[in-house]
């Protein structure tokens, strides 16, 4: 009897993942699956940090922001193709913030509470006020970034 290789079940998910905008009846039920993948893989990653390790991270939003900027301003401004951007913002954010955790990391506690939350006010307020970059905090008028 052939039993299946634990990668098996991924694979299988993957598939049905590529094959779901052919059975979709329209763009916006595309646009919210798209939606409920994204959050659901912050969910997961925040239920891996603080349901495994019992650890509080407070500024765990901070990377998804991070990503989410960095792969629109690839998109948009240099045009690189989205899912080449995506890719390409995610891996340069993993690697900031392996970086940022070996150091933070270290910490215990309400320590490392208050410094996951420094981490993600920090971000904040860079990406509100770097508005050569990401234009700030004014809403989108008109056609252009």
């Amino acid at each position: 009897m052939l039993l299946p290789s634990r990668g098996a079940p991924l694979i299988v998910f993957a598939l049905a993942l590529a094959a779901l905008p052919l059975v979709l009846p329209n763009a916006y039920y595309a646009d919210v699956a798209v939606r409920v993948a994204i959050n659901a893989t912050v969910a997961i990653a925040l239920n891996l940090f603080i349901g495994y390790t019992g650890q509080i991270s407070l500024g765990h939003t901070a990377f998804f922001g991070l990503g989410a900027y960095g792969s629109a301003i690839l998109s948009v401004r240099f045009d690189w193709p989205p899912a080449l951007a995506l890719m390409a913002s995610a891996a340069a954010i993993g690697v900031f913030a392996y970086g940022l955790a070996r150091v933070i990391l270290r910490l215990e506690g309400n320590y490392l509470a208050m410094a996951t939350l420094g981490v993600g006010v920090i971000a904040s307020i860079a990406l509100a006020n770097e508005t050569g970059l990401t234009r700030g905090p004014r809403r989108y008028v008109g056609a252009g970034f």
